[in-house]
């Protein structure tokens, strides 16, 4: 598995509160980041069928888009 790396900065406080705990912070950043790009293709791919149900004239106003919409919007 090829890893690449990136650092962040924080206060010198944060940095005390994160040693008091007992979090693999490595790991934890990771997941988050994961799941950040999860919500985003998820989110980009609710605008692409949005987008391909309002280009589609025969379907009913008020379904599926506005599902999605819905879905969207909840965010």
């Amino acid at each position: 598995m090829n890893t690449e790396v990136i650092s962040i900065r924080v206060d010198k406080k944060t940095k005390e509160k994160m040693k008091e705990l007992k979090i693999n912070w490595s790991e934890f950043i990771k997941e988050a980041i994961r799941e950040k790009i999860k919500q985003e293709e998820r989110k980009k791919l609710l605008e692409r069928s949005l987008q391909i149900l309002e280009k589609t004239a025969s379907s009913p106003k008020n379904t599926a888009a506005s599902m999605i919409r819905n879905d969207r919007d909840s965010r």
